[in-house]
Formats: structure tokens, C-alpha cells, sequence
């Protein structure tokens, strides 16, 4: 198959990680996979530009300005034209272009459109109405990643679920796998957070958390926080209004993130929504027992593997790390479950089940 995906940019987010590791899986299973960024090549991060050199994924900038850029429909015809894809998979905020393309141009290729969050939070009113006339026609096949976002996806566009496609979000177990077993020499516990800086991710309330679980706890609390974005410098300043900057490390963004998060203790994600975050599948398949609030995708991948709390709830969050770090076993325990679980959601049957759909789209 001639496979084209499309995604804004090459940021770092679990969508654009998404895109290149499925990439990579559809190459090695010898499919012709090309993927195009709408944006420059200079939105892409070092991370995804490390990703696409080691994986020889094939991509092209189209140097989109930023909003609505109706011009670019012209730059995706000629791309369509030279690609002749036979599958286009489209992304976040893609997905409408590649159908107005195809509904203006022509063209013979199927779409699917991966929802990486929540439906009600993924796309602006206007792109909406227009995916949802995608869907209702079937000119999209809408595909889920949990049963959570499959849930949305009905309810916002008033879809049935057998027009909804369900494919898991995935991990590399080959890259995240269970850290090895230490000895505690002194009565440090390490939590990690890995995701962007933005409102969805909800720094700040993690910090309020973390800073009354410090004055519960008697143990030597550590915050480990992975990536970059916009709220960066005020969450910083919150830590070091909070007295907290010998207890917080900030790392930025890193292509070595199985690293940080086996020399970890406990995973924390404290999201105001979620579709199913690969981070948090990732620190599962390193053995990590997670803390999250209870929203979207996260309800499905933790259960006996970790402690939820109510979204917005920091006394609820504190407690849980209260109680995680103050019961070794317990940590252990919620660990290896952590650990049975993300097995569930190896990266490579991802994959496979894309070809299946893809396969599947093709032969009807």
C-alpha cells in the first residue's frame, strides 16, 4: 500500500510521536508510507527530527501561515498527485483539509482520521462541522484510540459505533521495558510527569499536590517534570514561590525519556482530559504505578496498576502520593500490573490492526 499521513506539525505530542512510529511499523512491513507536516520544517522538535532520521521516514513541509490557510489546498493537490496514495491518514486539524482536497480535486485514495483526544476537545467548531459532514457521508472513517474517545466520537457527531473504528493507542515494549530492581539506599521516592506544558496537562494543580503531599509526608519527595511548552516559565515560578526548586527538576524535552522514567518511582498525570496518553503507557511498560485523574482514555489503562482522583481534586492527588510513597509494597505491586497491562498495548499489533483497516478499506 502508498500510505500518506498528515499531521500540523512535528512537535512533540503523542500525536506526532504516533505518526512517526506507526510510520516506521507500516515500513517495516514493507509499505510505502510518506508523511507530510502542513507547517515548516523548523516547528518540528529535535526530538521528532532525531525520530524521522533514525526511522528514514520520508517527509514534506508545506509551510502553511498560521489559521485558516485556504492555499494550501492547492500545494496538497499537486503532493496528492505525485504521491497517488492509496490511504491518506489524517490528524488533528488535517483531517478537514484532505477533505475539502478531496471533495474539490478528486481522487481515488480511502481517509481515515485517527481522534487522539477527546472529540468535544480535539478540533475548533468550524473544523467540527466539517469532519462530521467527513463522517455522516462516509467520505472519513473516524478511528478511535480508547473506548473513551469512541464514546465522544458518537456523541459529538452523532455517529453509531459500528461506523467508529477502535484501535488502542500503543507503546514500544521494545524501548520502554521494566526498569531493573534496586536496592533503596536512602528514603528518596521519585515521581515523573512527562507531557507539554500546556492547560491540558495541568502543572499547576501537580505542583499544589505535590507541595501538600511534601508536608504530609515524612520521606524525601522528588518531581521529575519531562517536556517543554507555553506554561513553562510560570509553573517554574510557581515552584519557586511553593520553595520547592531543590525538590522539582525540569529536563525539557529529551529523546531519552525510557531513561528518566526508569530511574523513577511513581508516574503522575494529572490531565484535565485525555484520549489514552502514551506517556502513561509508556511509564507503565517501565514498571511504574501510576497516580492520574479519572478523564477520558486513563480510566480504561489504570485500575489495580495505580490510584485515581477526581479532576481538579490536589488534595485527592496529594493523598494518593502520600499513600504510594509511603508503601513500598504497594509500589511494587501496582508496578507489575503495570507492567501485565501495557503489554496489552504493544505498538507492533497497533499497527497491524491499521493495515487490517487499511487492507479491509481497499478490498470492499
Amino acid at each position: 500500500m502508498k500510505i500518506l499521513q498528515t499531521i500540523p506539525t512535528l512537535g512533540v505530542g503523542g500525536a506526532e510521536l504516533f505518526v512517526l512510529r506507526l510510520s516506521k511499523q507500516l515500513m517495516n512491513q514493507g509499505h510505502e508510507v510518506k508523511v507530510v507536516s502542513f507547517y515548516s520544517k523548523e516547528h518540528a522538535m529535535p526530538v521528532c527530527r532525531k525520530a524521522i532520521e533514525e526511522y528514514g521516514i520520508p517527509v514534506t513541509y508545506l509551510n502553511k501561515h498560521t489559521g485558516m490557510d485556504l492555499s494550501i489546498l492547492r500545494v496538497l493537490k499537486e503532493k496528492l498527485d505525485l504521491y497517488k496514495p492509496d490511504i491518506v491518514h489524517t490528524h488533528t486539524l488535517t483531517g478537514l483539509y484532505l477533505l475539502v482536497a478531496k471533495r474539490l480535486y478528486g481522487g481515488e485514495w480511502k481517509q481515515f482520521h485517527t481522534v487522539h483526544s477527546l472529540a468535544q476537545q480535539e478540533l475548533p467548531c468550524f473544523h467540527r462541522a466539517g469532519m462530521r459532514y467527513g463522517y455522516k457521508k462516509g467520505h472519513i472513517v473516524p478511528i478511535a484510540i480508547s473506548d473513551a474517545v469512541k464514546k465522544s466520537i458518537c456523541q459529538v457527531y452523532g455517529l453509531k459505533e459500528r461506523q467508529v473504528e477502535c484501535i488502542y493507542n500503543g507503546v514500544e515494549l521494545d524501548r520502554f521495558k521494566p526498569k531493573a530492581k534496586q536496592c533503596c539506599i536512602d528514603d528518596r521516592i521519585k515521581l515523573i510527569h512527562v507531557g507539554s506544558f500546556t492547560e491540558v496537562k495541568n502543572h499547576a494543580l501537580l505542583i499544589e499536590a505535590f507541595a501538600r503531599a511534601c508536608g504530609k509526608v515524612n520521606k524525601n519527595l522528588y518531581l521529575t517534570l519531562v517536556g517543554d511548552g507555553p506554561l513553562k516559565i510560570q509553573i517554574e515560578q510557581m515552584v519557586a514561590s511553593r520553595g520547592l526548586k531543590e525538590k522539582v527538576e525540569f529536563i525539557g524535552n529529551t529523546p531519552d525519556v525510557a531513561r528518566y522514567l526508569q530511574a523513577a518511582d511513581i508516574f503522575i498525570m494529572p490531565s484535565r482530559y485525555e484520549g489514552l496518553p502514551l506517556a502513561m503507557l509508556e511509564a507503565m511498560a517501565t514498571g511504574l504505578p501510576v497516580i492520574a485523574t479519572a478523564v477520558g482514555g486513563i480510566t480504561d489503562i489504570v485500575k489495580a496498576n495505580g490510584l485515581l482522583c477526581h479532576n481538579g481534586d490536589a488534595d485527592g492527588l496529594a493523598d494518593a502520593i502520600v499513600c504510594l510513597a509511603q508503601d513500598n509494597r504497594l509500589r511494587e505491586q501496582m508496578g507489575r500490573l503495570s507492567v501485565k497491562e501495557s503489554v496489552k498495548y504493544d505498538f507492533v499489533k497497533t499497527a497491524q490492526n491499521y493495515i487490517l483497516r487499511f487492507n479491509g478499506a481497499l478490498t470492499c
